[in-house]
């Protein structure tokens, strides 16, 4: 069966509106855990929706979401929209200015309450450490299923 959510292609054009909110170099493992956090906000207390629904499973989402958007990145990077940048800590990745006319170009609703709920992550968690944002995520994930 074709994929109809979470393919490349979308999961590539979140990762750029997360870098455009952002305006930072972030890892993928950020991008990462901002995407999902933004997709489930409800579960992460900075909406009182998800925008991508409810389900049981939702969090069993995040390990197949983190190769999407490592495979993003390489898409966005080969099309000029991103570059990489490395440092002491690992790769980071920012936007380019091409990066930046495209996220001008994605006008619609979706695009748009989705920037908003990257902005409230960011907000909420934008300077939490990868360790912490991993570890936020796990614990929401055990206490779904009724864990401490």
């Amino acid at each position: 069966m074709k994929e109809l959510f979470n393919t490349a292609f979308e999961v590539s054009l979140r990762i750029l509106l997360i870098l455009n909110v952002a305006r930072d170099k972030l890892s993928l493992e950020r991008i990462t855990a901002f995407d999902f956090i933004a997709n489930y906000g409800t579960d992460f207390e900075v909406s009182d929706y998800n925008l991508h629904g409810n389900n049981r499973l939702r969090f069993s989402e995040y390990t197949v979401r983190r190769e999407k958007v490592n495979q993003g990145i390489k898409d966005l990077v080969l099309i000029g929209y991103v570059l990489p940048c490395c440092s002491k800590e690992g790769f980071t990745y920012y936007l380019t200015e091409n990066g930046r006319a495209f996220c001008r170009e994605l006008n619609n609703e979706y695009a748009t309450k989705y920037s908003n709920m990257v902005n409230m992550v960011l907000s909420e968690y934008g300077n939490f450490a990868e360790t912490e944002l991993i570890n936020k995520i796990n614990h929401r994930a055990i206490a779904m299923f009724g864990g401490k």
